[in-house]
């Protein structure tokens, strides 16, 4: 009986008691996960593209899912599953630091030319040797030999503070 221009069916116990003919239903049901599946990777793939533009303007995952209501395990099962996803959010998060680093490097600009001595500071301790934090050792020795195990440790301490500077 019609209501309100819907028809009512039979409902059945099984499907292959009901008078329908069931190879027409199970054709339009693989015919509806087919679509279903293609509308859904569509979806996803659609999700995945605006996942890697959120991180290429801010490299944090959990505010990328957060702002488009993926969620973390869809994120991580993605990655999993797809590898061309995997590389193209490495990059992306690459590209997002950079530009964190160009802003922050920007802003700490901007702040030094307002004369902020923090800043200032903190530029010329990175930018400039002569600032820079320099560590002194004082050691005197109680005996004017090193073991050879002594040696290979001023050594390889002396090596990397060379490289560092």
């Amino acid at each position: 009986m019609p209501v309100n221009n819907l028809v009512e069916l039979p409902i059945c116990a099984r499907w292959n008691q009901c008078s329908v003919n069931s190879s027409l239903i199970d054709s339009n049901k693989s015919h509806m996960k087919k679509s279903e599946k293609s509308i859904s990777a569509t979806k996803i793939r659609k999700q995945k593209i605006l996942f890697i533009e959120q991180l290429k303007r801010n490299p944090n995952i959990q505010i990328a899912c957060e702002k488009l209501d993926i969620g973390r395990s869809s994120f991580y099962r993605w990655q999993s599953e797809d590898i061309v996803f995997k590389k193209a959010v490495e990059e992306a998060v690459s590209e997002g630091v950079t530009v964190v680093n160009d802003l922050a490097e920007s802003k700490l600009v901007l702040a030094v030319k307002d004369g902020d001595i923090q800043a200032i500071r903190y530029w010329l301790n990175n930018h400039h040797s002569t600032y820079s934090p320099t560590i002194k050792v004082r050691h005197s020795l109680d005996s004017a030999e090193l073991s050879e195990e002594q040696r290979l440790v001023i050594s390889a301490t002396l090596n990397i503070l060379k490289d560092e500077s």
